[in-house]
Order: structure tokens, then C-alpha cells, then sequence
């Protein structure tokens, strides 16, 4: 009895440590989450959604005469120049970038090199 009267804070210290480790895993590593089994999946057919499917009706409801046509009158618009350039064909590469140049066939997959250092 004098052993627990010696050590009693140590082994109460050493119970409490080992109770929170033990809850600690159980709510880290336990196969449940708590709220009716492993994983819930919801699928939101929501607000998002809705909202994105009934804008596209509403645009595709809209006709070119429903266009403000004064927008192509306007000085501005008629000042707009195309500055685009068109690119010259040019002839594609070689089928894969990375392989190396020389007589290796286009299979080879591995390729010794010997590298020689001086001093």
C-alpha cells in the first residue's frame, strides 16, 4: 500500500494520459464518423445548378432582333481594326521531342551512356 501512496499522482497522471490517447484514436482512426455510417455522399441538385440551367433558357430565348442594333453604328465600334495574323504551315516535329538524336530505334526505351571525367 505504501507503493501507491508513494507513486499515486504518477500512476493517476499515467491513467488519465492513457484514457485520452485511447479516446483520441477511437475519434481519429474509428471506422464511423458519428452520423450514421462510414462515408455520405449528397448530391446537390440545388440553387447552383438551377440558376445555370434557367440563365441558358433565358439566353437561348433571346433572338438577334432582340440585339440593340445601335451598338454597330457607333463610331467606335466602326474604328475597330483586325490586327490579326495568319501563321504559315509549318512542318510538324519529330514524333517524340524527348528521345534522343542519332541511330536509335523509335522503340528503345532504355540508353547507356558512358560519361568519362578527367582530372
Amino acid at each position: 500500500m505504501t507503493f501507491f501512496k508513494e507513486n499515486g499522482k504518477s500512476i493517476l497522471l499515467f491513467l488519465l494520459i492513457l484514457v485520452a490517447v485511447g479516446f483520441g484514436y477511437n475519434y481519429f482512426f474509428s471506422g464511423s464518423s458519428g452520423v450514421g455510417g462510414p462515408l455520405q455522399t449528397t448530391s446537390v441538385v440545388g440553387s447552383e445548378n438551377d440558376e445555370v440551367l434557367l440563365l441558358l433558357l433565358d439566353l437561348k430565348g433571346y433572338q438577334l432582333k432582340d440585339l440593340d442594333q445601335r451598338i454597330f453604328a457607333d463610331p467606335v465600334f466602326r474604328n475597330l481594326r483586325n490586327f490579326s495574323v495568319e501563321l504559315p504551315y509549318e512542318k510538324p516535329g519529330r514524333a517524340n521531342p524527348f528521345s534522343p538524336f542519332g541511330n536509335i530505334p523509335a522503340g528503345a526505351t532504355t540508353i547507356n551512356l558512358r560519361a568519362t571525367f578527367e582530372r
